[in-house]
C-alpha cells in the first residue's frame, strides 16, 4: 500500500510540462493496484487526477470517464469535498469544451454538495465561485 502511494506521489511530482504523459502513465500504473486493495479513497483521487491530465492532453472524453467514476468514488466515501472538487474539475473541463449547459449541472451538484457543509474549506469555494463566475459569462 505505502509503495502506491509513494508511486502517486511521484507520479504528481514528476518532471516535465504539465502535459506531459509520464504523470498519466504512472497514476495509470497504481489505479489497478488500488482497485485490487479495494482502497477506494486513493483510487478516487488517482481517477481524479488522471482527468486532469487526461483534460490537459487534449482527450477530454476519457477525462470525464476518469472524473465520473472519480466523483462516485468520492461520494461513496462519504467524502462530499473531494466529490464537488471532482465534479468542479468536471465541470471546467466541460466549460473548456464549450458546453456550458452540461458544466452547470455539475457546478450545481458541487454547490448542493457544499451547502450541505458547515464549514466547507475555503479551496473548494473559491474554486466553485470562480468557475459560477466564468459559467455567468463574467470570465472567459
Amino acid at each position: 500500500m505505502a509503495a502506491c502511494r509513494a508511486l502517486r506521489t511521484l507520479a504528481q511530482l514528476a518532471t516535465g510540462p504539465p502535459d506531459s504523459i509520464h504523470p498519466l502513465s504512472a497514476h495509470r500504473e497504481v489505479e489497478p493496484l488500488f482497485r485490487r486493495l479495494g482502497d477506494r479513497p486513493w483510487l478516487a483521487r488517482v481517477l481524479n487526477n488522471e482527468g486532469v491530465f487526461l483534460a490537459a492532453l487534449g482527450r477530454p472524453a476519457e477525462a470525464a470517464l476518469a472524473y465520473e467514476e472519480a466523483a462516485a468514488l468520492h461520494l461513496a466515501n462519504a467524502d462530499p469535498v473531494m466529490a464537488a472538487s471532482t465534479l468542479l474539475n468536471w465541470a471546467e473541463l466541460l466549460a473548456d469544451d464549450g458546453r456550458p449547459a452540461e458544466a452547470q449541472v455539475h457546478l450545481e451538484k458541487a454547490r448542493q454538495l457544499l451547502g450541505a457543509l458547515p464549514a466547507p474549506p475555503a479551496w473548494v469555494m473559491r474554486t466553485c465561485e470562480t468557475l459560477t463566475a466564468r459559467l455567468a459569462g463574467h470570465r472567459p
